[in-house]
């Protein structure tokens, strides 16, 4: 597993498009943590009272070959990824209470209820979690 960020990933990087996205995969082999720009939802009260509800989607994935595993190679890769899952949920959390930490605002905004994880299986070759939430913001 690689170590060159906090969480051990070897690449966290912000995509655009499923081909940047493609681009980055094929280049890692190990963890990797993958941002999407997100996509929003205006919701206008009036117009002096307009929000952004921003849909925020994390990869957290790895490449893998199914003819090179068994289901004990398997059975270690979900664990790692569910680790990876529980210590990105729990760095929100602890955040969110750090009003010192610069991402102290960002993350208040996040809509906690709204969080949702998915397992991903062979999504462009590779395995692992998606997280999502919604993030309600006033950058319109």
């Amino acid at each position: 597993m690689g170590a060159n960020t906090k969480f051990g990933f070897e690449v966290i990087k912000l995509a655009r498009t499923e081909d940047e996205l493609a681009k980055i995969i094929k280049d890692v082999d190990d963890y990797m943590l993958i941002g999407i720009v997100p996509s929003s939802d205006t919701i206008a009260g009036g117009v002096d009272n307009i929000i952004e509800n921003d849909t925020i989607v994390l990869y957290i994935i790895h490449k893998v070959s199914d003819r090179d595993r068994d289901d004990s190679q398997i059975e270690a890769d979900i664990t790692i990824a569910q680790q990876y899952v529980y210590d990105i949920k729990y760095m929100l959390q602890n955040l969110y209470d750090h009003f010192d930490h610069p991402l102290n605002s960002l993350v208040r905004k996040i809509d906690f209820n709204s969080m949702h994880t998915d397992p991903e299986y062979n999504y462009m070759g590779c395995d692992g979690y998606s997280i999502s939430f919604v993030l309600t913001t006033d950058w319109f």
